[in-house]
């Protein structure tokens, strides 16, 4: 059951074929998530990923644009999230990469700046005050213009940390 929520919450965060944005229900991608946790027998992450690239370009085809690059950032995040020595500066770097809410792949961000936005996150998590507001506003502060996504869409995002919460 943990295995379906915490992929349930990546899946819906990463929103691979853009439905949620759209307006969807929130269970549209549950088949799959379902038919996807069935199907992983081990803790490799390749595996998984192969697992989560196969379902979703099967199913999807030509609408499902992402490359194996993101299917394994997901398989690594859900992997830190089952296992109980994760930190939550790795979950948080792994989730930067597989969200890309300002385009990282195509942009040429600092580390420095990359750090700050982890750094920030994790200030506000130990002072349990890290909202979807927050989270809007850590990013905008950051990015500015480049971040694009609405307080709304940073939900999907703490849900995400919030599932690993024991480690902060």
């Amino acid at each position: 059951m943990n295995e379906i929520k915490t992929m349930k919450a990546l899946i819906n965060l990463w929103d691979p074929i853009q439905l949620l944005y759209t307006g969807c229900p929130e269970d549209e991608y549950d088949t799959y998530i379902d038919f996807i946790v069935k199907k992983i027998s081990s803790n490799n992450p390749d595996e998984i990923a192969e697992i989560i690239y196969s379902v979703f370009s099967k199913h999807w085809g030509t609408m499902f644009k992402h490359c194996k690059k993101k299917c394994y950032y997901l398989a690594q995040i859900y992997l830190c999230i089952q296992e109980d020595g994760c930190k939550v500066y790795t979950i948080l770097e792994k989730m930067i990469k597989l969200w890309d809410p300002i385009g990282f792949s195509n942009l040429n961000y600092s580390v420095i700046n990359y750090t700050e936005v982890i750094n920030s996150f994790l200030v506000n998590m130990q002072n349990n005050v890290l909202t979807s507001e927050i989270t809007y506003s850590i990013f905008k502060e950051i990015y500015g213009d480049d971040f694009k996504f609405s307080i709304a869409e940073c939900e999907g995002f703490i849900e995400v940390l919030y599932l690993k919460r024991r480690f902060i």
